[in-house]
């Protein structure tokens, strides 16, 4: 039995589907497929995939009068901000 160490990326939504931006040159795995959005009206919570970007959810919550909290910017991946962070779109007007 022997263990092989191989460099890896993750890459949820992403800002950039090109491999040039990866921070490895090892094995990329790409989230791209995780792609729902489920809105539910009963409890008023969304469900959705880690594939998007966060763009898709503001217009599917659009739908219902709906926004949530994330990134500023469009083509903004959710993975990434949702591990570790980001300014919300309102957040210099409101919270600091």
């Amino acid at each position: 039995l022997t263990i092989a160490i191989t460099a890896f990326q993750v890459q949820s939504g992403g800002h950039t589907t090109s491999r040039a931006f990866s921070s490895t040159t090892g094995a990329h795995i790409s989230l791209n497929g995780f792609r729902s959005i489920e809105y539910r009206l009963s409890s008023q919570t969304v469900t959705f995939g880690t594939g998007l970007t966060w763009d898709p959810i503001y217009y599917a919550l659009l739908e219902y009068g709906r926004m949530m909290g994330s990134a500023r910017v469009e083509g903004v991946g959710v993975g990434g901000v949702t591990l570790h962070g980001g300014l919300l779109p309102f957040a210099l007007e409101y919270w600091y």
